[in-house]
C-alpha cells in the first residue's frame, strides 16, 4: 500500500448549518448502547451485548467523551453520506470509508495526543465541526493548531503516522463528526457502494445486504 505524501486540508464551513444541526440531532436521539465489554487501550473498543447493534453504538469513555458509531446497516449513515459527499477530499487516501463516529466533547474533556491505532491500515481522517459555541478544543495535528469553526472540515491523510489531539473543552459542549478512510477493498464478499461522478463514493460496506 502507498500513502500520498503528508496532506492536511481544511475547509472553512463547507458543511451548512442545517446538515451540522441534523447530524447534531441523529446523535442526541440515538439510545446508549448495552455493552458487553470495553478496551480503552486501542481508542475505545466496544462490543455490545447484541451483535445488532454493531453498526449503532453509543457510549462514553473514560475521558467522558460520548462516541455514537454509524456503520453502513445504520440509517443514520447514508443520510451523513448524502451531506458529505461533495465535500470530502479526492484522491486514494479518501476512497473508502472505514469507519464513522459523531462525538460529544463535554466540558473539560479533551483527547490526549495519539496516532490512530484502531486500525494500522487506515489512511486517512476528516472531521467535521457540528458547533462552535464553546471554549477551548482545538485541533492539533503535528503542531498546527486549528480553531473550531461550525461547517468545518478538517482533513489529513497517514493518520496512523501523525500526531494529533484535541486541547481541553473550557465551556459548553463540542460536538463532531469524523471519518477514517482505508484502501479499497476488493474482497467480493464485500458490497461496495458507488456511482461514476465522485471517488467518495466508492464506500465499501462490510456485510451490508
Amino acid at each position: 500500500m502507498i500513502i500520498n505524501d503528508s496532506t492536511l486540508i481544511i475547509g472553512h464551513g463547507i458543511l451548512n448549518g442545517p446538515y451540522c444541526d441534523a447530524i447534531k440531532q441523529m446523535f442526541d436521539t440515538a439510545p446508549m448502547t448495552k455493552l458487553k465489554s470495553v478496551n480503552d487501550e486501542h481508542g475505545g473498543h466496544v462490543v455490545p451485548e447484541d451483535d445488532n447493534d454493531n453498526d449503532r453504538v453509543k457510549y462514553t469513555d473514560i475521558q467522558g467523551v460520548t462516541h455514537y458509531t454509524v456503520g453502513g446497516t445504520n440509517p443514520d449513515f447514508g443520510k451523513i453520506i448524502q451531506f458529505v459527499d461533495d465535500l470530502v477530499p479526492w484522491g486514494e487516501d479518501f476512497q473508502t470509508i472505514s469507519y464513522m463516529q459523531i462525538m460529544k466533547y463535554p466540558t473539560e474533556s479533551c483527547m490526549n495526543f495519539h496516532k490512530d491505532e484502531a486500525d494500522s491500515g487506515d489512511t486517512a481522517t476528516a472531521i467535521f465541526n457540528l458547533n462552535d459555541d464553546f471554549t477551548g478544543g482545538l485541533l492539533n495535528v503535528d503542531g498546527h493548531i486549528i480553531k473550531p469553526f461550525r461547517g468545518n472540515m478538517v482533513a489529513f491523510n497517514n493518520s496512523t503516522l501523525r500526531w494529533h489531539g484535541v486541547e481541553p473543552i473550557l465551556t459548553g459542549e463540542r460536538y463532531v463528526l469524523s471519518i477514517w478512510f482505508a484502501p479499497m477493498q476488493e474482497d467480493p464478499t464485500e458490497q461496495e457502494v458507488s456511482n461514476d461522478t465522485h471517488p467518495t463514493n466508492k464506500i465499501t460496506i462490510k456485510g451490508l445486504t
